[in-house]
């Protein structure tokens, strides 16, 4: 194999579909890509494999590997091998497998995740993988988020919004929402801030359209990030925006027939007051210690340190502990600022 064959497969499908009828060109193909062929990588992107495979021939670390090249030190082709391991890599880490938390560690280590930040500001298709691959990061290891705050290039993501569809879109929510986890207050307002004027369309009201439209599983964050963005304006005076957010996600706090909706509505009111540690609400362990349940206390104390969830903590219990005390937090929130 050879660059040559790589950018006949890329012009012609016929070639592709030949390829693919044995399957073991495809493991020879992954197989060179292992023993240092980088190039390789794109011709096993254009022969699109099965997940199942890419596992199998366990080819993350050389992913990885590919997309700490320098592009000067690789061959001009049809694709970026560069781009080729981005849309690789995310297509392997959205199989969800509890396994692949080693690779998403690999990334934020190794400091490939410089590299992946340069994606966000590549090609659409490369720009929504690097989005999708740098907010698996910051659920893994939400301390990542602060590396991340300062390096990142927020406006080619933001004018993403516009144009990608629901699905692309509500990853870039996502991605935005977790982004402003930040310890430090200034810090969050500033990130805010550059969300809010960054794009060139209007966010608060992209997300105001946006928010008629999404599932009930959705419209918690989208709510949560609409009234973050809103009150950088007039914390104490109303407006449609506000209005909105808060109809929204008092809906979903009252929706007692999805509870998995109810917990996720909790958990973005707790992320309104704006205090983090690794990314998750100090508030939750404070409401935990109020309660009297110092074990799950603890064992959120020792999360924040340690970035791992410890092994036996409840969760149930501790969600149900933020979901009780998240009325009175909410109606806090609304009054705090309305006044």
């Amino acid at each position: 194999m050879n660059c040559h064959s790589i950018e006949l497969a890329s012009r012609d499908k016929l070639v592709i579909q030949t390829l693919n009828r044995v399957d073991s060109d495809v493991k020879c193909m992954i197989a060179l890509f292992k023993k240092g062929l980088i190039e390789a990588i794109v011709l096993i992107f254009l022969l699109i494999p099965l997940l199942e495979t890419l596992i199998e021939m366990d080819i993350a670390n050389a992913v990885l590997m590919a997309i700490a090249k320098k592009d000067d030190e690789l061959i001009k082709m049809c694709m970026s091998p560069m781009t080729a391991s981005i849309l690789i890599l995310w297509k392997i880490l959205q199989e969800g497998n509890s396994g692949l938390s080693n690779i998403v560690r690999s990334i934020i280590s190794d400091r490939e995740l410089d590299r992946i930040l340069l994606s966000l500001e590549a090609e659409m298709e490369e720009r929504i993988a690097a989005t999708g691959i740098v907010l698996k990061c910051m659920g893994e290891d939400g301390r990542s988020r602060k590396l991340i705050a300062e390096r990142v290039q927020l406006a080619p993501v933001l004018e993403s919004f516009a144009i990608v569809n629901d699905m692309d879109r509500f990853q870039i929510i996502c991605f935005l929402f977790e982004l402003a986890k930040l310890s430090r207050r200034l810090s969050d307002e500033k990130l805010l801030q550059a969300i809010k004027g960054g794009g060139a369309f209007s966010m608060t009201h992209s997300l105001l359209i946006y928010l008629q439209t999404p599932s009930m599983e959705q419209s918690p964050v989208v709510a949560g990030l609409l009234l973050q963005l809103d009150l950088l304006v007039e914390p104490r005076k109303m407006s449609i925006y506000r209005e909105e957010a808060v109809d929204t996600l008092i809906t979903c706090l009252k929706n007692v027939d999805f509870p998995s909706i109810q917990l996720r509505t909790a958990e973005t009111i707790l992320a309104l007051l704006g205090r983090f540690s690794s990314g998750r609400p100090l508030a939750r362990a404070l409401l935990l210690k109020h309660a009297g349940i110092r074990k799950g206390y603890r064992a959120l104390i020792e999360t924040e340190q340690t970035g791992q969830a410890p092994e036996g903590s409840d969760h149930n219990l501790v969600a149900a502990i933020v979901l009780t005390n998240c009325y009175w937090l909410f109606f806090f929130l609304f009054f705090f600022f309305a006044f």
